[in-house]
């Protein structure tokens, strides 16, 4: 329903903005790609707001590993923990915003965890770096900031950890979200343990000395604000990764297995409950995850040989 909103002026006059609908899906487009920030971060994560890195617009996606690209999604983000986002956008004009986006969306991200890697989303941010005539370097290390800008280079492994554990997040993104759709994001959110299900609705005000854009999340549940809060935990090192452990002979254990790992080749990464070992393998494009290894026990949870 079309609305107003109220601004007052610098001289104490009340002007009138009304409610006024995007022309074309591509206009939205633009403006997410121009300003992801219009994606509420804070809304998103209250405890820890979001923030986006634009990998791509138009990010294809293959139906297999290795083959040409079938789909695309609108765009691909990242937030600052490395999780990929893909943001699927609709206009409330468009009949397909009620139930065909959502098996869209959901097609694109049950294939995109399995044929996407880490080496293919970093080369899709550095083709639109050089489009828009930027240093990818750059911009990755003002997303980052200047304490992780170092550590970039392990940027693109937390994604191909994230994309092997299906952590996701699917955002459908409208200038008006239907009480249907939001009911079905919900549900979906309440039931997916590692992909977050959330929908953004962007609404546009026309006044006479320019436009204002409302964006407002609809989708979370206690149970997916549960789960973002424990998804943005501090991740451990290594040093609190083995403080963690509480019995000594484990802790020794996981000690020697991290260094042999290490030694051989392997590289380490960190999470806020768990370490997984990844390897590098001539049968597979992406890094392997050889064993995954949690805090309370040192029995590794999955297994893998080359």
């Amino acid at each position: 329903m079309d609305g107003r909103i109220f601004q007052v002026d610098g001289d104490g006059n009340l002007e009138t903005l009304s409610e006024t609908r995007f022309p074309f899906e591509d206009d939205l487009q633009r403006l997410l790609e121009q300003h992801p920030e219009l994606l509420p971060g804070e809304a998103i994560n209250p405890d820890n707001p979001r923030r986006w890195l634009l990998i791509s617009r138009e990010k294809g996606v293959a139906e297999t590993a290795g083959a040409g690209d079938r789909w695309s999604v609108d765009h691909l983000l990242n937030d600052q923990d490395a999780i990929p986002t893909l943001v699927e956008t609709k206009l409330a004009t468009n009949p397909e915003l009620r139930r065909t986006v959502v098996g869209q969306l959901l097609e694109y991200g049950a294939h995109a965890w399995n044929t996407w890697s880490g080496n293919e989303i970093r080369d899709a941010f550095e083709n639109s770096a050089a489009k828009i005539g930027r240093e990818p370097d750059e911009l990755l290390g003002a997303f980052l900031g200047h304490e992780e800008a170092a550590n970039s280079a392990t940027f693109w492994d937390e994604i191909e950890t994230n994309l092997r554990a299906q952590r996701l997040r699917l955002l459908f993104v409208a200038d008006e979200i239907p009480d249907p759709l939001r009911r079905v994001v919900e549900f979906l959110n309440q039931q997916m343990a590692s992909v977050e299900v959330l929908a953004v609705e962007i609404k546009q005000f026309q006044g006479p000395n320019g436009r204002i854009l409302v964006p407002q999340v609809f989708g979370r549940t206690a149970a997916s604000s549960a789960r973002s809060a424990t998804g943005s935990r501090q991740r451990h090192t290594r040093e609190s990764f083995l403080t963690a452990i509480p019995e000594p002979a484990d802790r020794e254990t996981a000690d020697r297995l991290f260094t042999t790992a290490e030694a051989a080749g392997a590289f380490l990464q960190w999470g806020s409950t768990s370490a997984s070992i990844h390897v590098r393998c001539s049968n597979y494009q992406a890094p392997v995850s050889l064993e995954r290894v949690d805090k309370l026990s040192t029995t590794p949870e999955t297994g893998f040989s080359c």
